[in-house]
């Protein structure tokens, strides 16, 4: 079984200065990460190849508008490349623009950041990234929770269908601030069901998923993960964060579930209820600092 590789972030952007600050953001908050500088597309493209074996990237953090190759033709052929349809992406890029934004989803970016203008939110974009992406045991040690600025309140769908997990990982659920509002489905049939019940006003809208992908194997949880990708599709609908939460490290397992393009991988450790801690975070990084299509 291969195990998840080190923390390694790939930061390309034609900016000196934005690098330097992400750079810095990152050092100070992900200790010990080893942090590669690319200063466009066509750099990124040309010398990833001979990195993928001993430095393969954790997370690549991709500005748009850059020479030569942008952000957006790198992010294409990355996804078009077996040997790197899964690394996850982070689209890192001074533009809100909504088009932009749909656009990098659907070629394939797992996550979508706005560069900030304060320092503070430096460090908080640095924090969602180590805790989404990166060993996040120097960030946010034991229960603590980081100060997201405040957001609406989002319903938060947790798919899991074992019942001792479920129970071990409550406290940290009820513990969850007012801008998070759980529901639990056992399976992916319940899932289903709730997803169109929320869609028809029956129940809570959905602002993020959190999917466990053993249900009870992998190939029901990545199917479940096609699936629940499909019903945003086929209605029009925004599509929300989809956030795999499960007990396996297995490399192979995180590499299906970013080619079936997850919006992150966290895994359980056998502390679930610090593992909850971290992913309550996670949920509120998700929520604070990443930016998500309007429209499907």
């Amino acid at each position: 079984m291969q195990q998840r590789n080190k923390n390694v972030v790939y930061l390309v952007d034609d900016d000196e200065d934005d690098r330097m600050l992400i750079r810095d953001a990152l050092e100070n908050i992900s200790l010990g990460c080893t942090i590669f500088e690319f200063s466009d597309g066509e750099q990124l493209l040309s010398r990833l190849p001979a990195h993928l074996e001993a430095d393969a990237p954790s997370v690549i953090l991709l500005d748009i508008n850059m020479p030569r190759v942008s952000g957006m033709e790198a992010l294409v052929k990355l996804r078009s490349n077996p040997a790197t349809s899964h690394i996850p992406v982070a689209i890192f890029s001074t533009s809100s623009d909504a088009r932009t934004i749909a656009a990098a989803y659907t070629a394939g970016a797992n996550a979508y950041l706005v560069k900030p203008v304060s320092m503070s939110d430096y460090q908080r974009i640095a924090c969602a990234v180590t805790l989404t992406y990166l060993q996040a045991d120097n960030c946010l040690p034991g229960e603590a929770t980081y100060k997201w600025p405040q957001t609406k309140p989002k319903g938060v769908l947790v798919i899991e269908d074992n019942k001792d997990h479920w129970n071990l990982m409550r406290p940290a659920w009820s513990k969850m601030p007012q801008e998070l509002k759980p529901a639990h489905a056992d399976s992916a049939s319940t899932a289903m069901a709730y997803l169109e019940s929320a869609y028809h006003g029956a129940a809570p809208p959905v602002g993020l998923i959190v999917l466990d992908l053993y249900l009870p194997d992998r190939s029901q949880g990545l199917q479940l993960l096609s699936n629940i990708r499909q019903f945003y599709s086929q209605r029009k609908l925004a599509l929300v964060p989809i956030i795999i939460f499960s007990i396996s490290e297995d490399m192979e397992d995180v590499r299906a579930s970013y080619r079936r393009l997850a919006s992150a991988y966290i895994p359980k450790s056998t502390d679930l209820t610090r593992s909850a801690f971290r992913l309550k975070n996670v949920c509120m990084a998700w929520l604070a600092m990443i930016v998500m299509p309007k429209l499907a």
